[in-house]
């Protein structure tokens, strides 16, 4: 059979550390995916200005390895979130101009402070980062661009897979958001899950 000259790839973002985002990209690839993928932080910027407006279907965001440094616990957790956590918000906002209006964004958790002597609050973590799922939201509104957060033990397989099916996401949320409050009757849990920036675990 001819392949179709006329038909055009998805494209894909992918950041984060390089071992992470290789095997994301990969299994993107496997799907026909054509991907674009940013290893080093400081190139973002320029990635994203010769992508252009509107160009990104999909922008995966994977966590970066991240040194706690500093001579104080205080110091070592403000040098942890600065170049973890926070840095997420710096990277959503640089690659917001590129998103299509039915683009996909999903971020995977699991920026870990490098050092035990760092303190760790996972649920905390993971409120920022709804918090992040919101602000995207609002700053591409009104177009429906679906937003989730994935935990990091996923597979890069299961990520991408969340990450291609919106019906998947969607019906594994309707599943957790139902196990998770069993008191709440069908129309208040309905109404949540259609308000809620989806997060997959």
């Amino acid at each position: 059979m001819e392949p179709d000259i006329g038909a055009t790839k998805q494209k894909a973002l992918v950041t984060g550390s390089p071992d992470r985002v290789l095997p994301v990209a990969v299994a993107l690839q496997a799907r026909n995916w054509e991907v674009v993928t940013v290893d080093a932080p400081d190139m973002l910027p320029a990635v994203c200005a010769s992508l252009g407006q509107s160009a990104i279907d999909l922008y995966i965001q994977l966590p970066v390895n991240v040194a706690s440094t500093g001579d104080s616990v205080v110091a070592r957790l403000q040098a942890f979130l600065a170049g973890g956590l926070l840095t997420r918000f710096d990277d959503a906002a640089v690659v917001l101009g590129t998103l299509r209006p039915d683009a996909s964004v999903v971020l995977v958790a699991g920026n870990l402070p490098a050092e035990l002597t760092a303190p760790d609050d996972r649920q905390a973590r993971i409120s920022l980062m709804k918090v992040l799922l919101q602000a995207i939201r609002a700053d591409t509104a009104p177009a429906p661009v679906r937003t989730v957060v994935v935990d990091h033990m996923r597979t890069p397989d299961e990520i991408v897979e969340i990450a291609v099916d919106s019906t998947a996401t969607r019906l594994s949320e309707i599943a957790g958001m139902a196990a998770r409050y069993p008191e709440m009757d069908y129309v208040d849990w309905r109404l949540a899950v259609l308000s809620l920036a989806s997060i997959e675990s």
